[in-house]
């Protein structure tokens, strides 16, 4: 049944599920466990995160920058630009998309929005991710 709905992931279900009980009976499990949303088994994190493994990490001044606001803090915003012009991610409306180059670095993670009841969809990475776009172009 699920899978005529479009639901193929077991942590889409999960959130489907829970707005379901929570609508019900009021009971929202998501919060109650302190999770933002449910995410995949295997170890994927924010393109956020990703901004400050570098700006703490073993990378290049220039490259921290790059990932940088001028007041030092993450940029989400730049990273994401970095990964589509180096051909792992491209722009579908709202939406970043993994290309077929950024698959094997990147999941589709389905959330809850923190200010409303509506799902929200972004690109998680594994932080692999970043040896290939900075490091690796140092090698060439």
């Amino acid at each position: 049944m699920f899978r005529e709905l479009g639901i193929t992931r077991p942590e889409e279900l999960a959130i489907t599920t829970n707005r379901a009980v929570k609508k019900e009976t009021g009971v929202d499990f998501l919060k109650i466990s302190e999770k933002k949303g449910v995410s995949t088994l295997e170890n994927y994190i924010t393109v956020t995160e990703l901004c400050e493994i570098v700006r703490k990490g073993d990378f290049p001044e220039e490259t921290k920058l790059s990932v940088s606001t001028k007041n030092d803090k993450p940029n989400p915003r730049k990273l994401n630009l970095i990964l589509e012009e180096n051909g792992f991610q491209t722009r579908n409306g709202k939406v970043w998309e993994a290309t077929e180059k950024g698959k094997k670095f990147s999941d589709f993670v389905q959330n809850k929005s923190k200010t409303s009841e509506k799902t929200i969809y972004h690109l998680t990475w594994k932080k692999e991710v970043l040896e290939e776009l900075f490091l690796k172009q140092k090698k060439r």
